[in-house]
């Protein structure tokens, strides 16, 4: 998975480049994250506006990257499409992540 990384301040922004965040793609998104959190990242913002479509698995491996992070750090959402933003307020995930319309915003806030 092919992950764009700037820093801003503080905060480490990522964006997702694929179209996608499934099966195929989880693991290697999961691993690429937990490498960004092991080097001592605090504040990360994902930017989704490429991603059209997230599947469990999607899910489960960025959750997992939260867990990873656990309470020294904070993991935020910008930019869900509306499908990919339904799938985290069907899950109730959108009462886990802060989530953000743009990336703008999240960084006044963050």
């Amino acid at each position: 998975m092919e992950i764009d990384e700037k820093q801003v301040n503080q905060i480490l922004v990522l964006t997702l480049a694929d179209k996608r965040l499934d099966a195929s793609v989880a693991v290697a998104f999961k691993n690429q994250m937990t490498d960004f959190i092991d080097k001592g990242h605090k504040i990360v913002l994902i930017n989704m506006a490429n991603i059209d479509f997230i599947d469990s698995s999607g899910l489960g491996a960025v959750v997992s990257c939260l867990k990873h992070m656990g309470i020294k750090g904070k993991i935020a959402l910008s930019n869900l499409s509306p499908a990919v933003a339904a799938m985290f307020k069907l899950t109730r995930m959108d009462q886990v992540f802060a989530i953000y319309p743009e990336e703008s915003k999240a960084l006044e806030e963050l």
